[in-house]
């Protein structure tokens, strides 16, 4: 088994605050020192495998570009939202707009250079809200 990658920190940081609160603002603190990549023009994106590893990518992660995740990138969004991190989750989105390119069409935005998943994620990650949990009768 390999070690960690971007893609699925980037989706637990996404789901995983729902579950375990403490445990995820943990997680942020580690997928934020050590896979957030700040790249140029004050973007950010995550990498894929942790500095000095190297990982090509497969069916789970998607390209990996650079040595950059994409679909790590989008989840992380939501990710950054949830820890109260409002810039990063504002440079990580600013990112994947400019990498999909995103372009007007049929009366909303689409990202041209990304497949249908890619708009996919970002709308699971702009739509996400916690659930109303019921009280349960004693």
């Amino acid at each position: 088994m390999g070690g960690a990658r971007g893609s699925a920190l980037g989706w637990a940081s996404f789901y995983l605050p729902y579950a375990d609160p403490p445990l995820a603002r943990e997680e942020w603190r580690t997928l934020r020192s050590r896979y957030v990549a700040d790249t140029p023009l004050g973007l950010a994106a995550l990498r894929e495998a942790a500095p000095g590893e190297h990982f090509a990518g497969d069916v789970d992660s998607g390209p990996v570009l650079f040595g950059l995740s994409p679909a790590g990138t989008g989840f992380a969004v939501d990710g950054a939202r949830h820890q109260h991190d409002d810039a990063l989750a504002q440079r990580l989105r600013l990112t994947a707009e400019l990498v999909g390119t995103t372009v007007p069409w049929s009366g909303g935005r689409h990202y041209a250079l990304a497949p249908l998943v890619g708009d996919a994620i970002l709308l699971a990650m702009d739509t996400a809200r916690p659930w109303a949990v019921p009280a349960r009768d004693p």
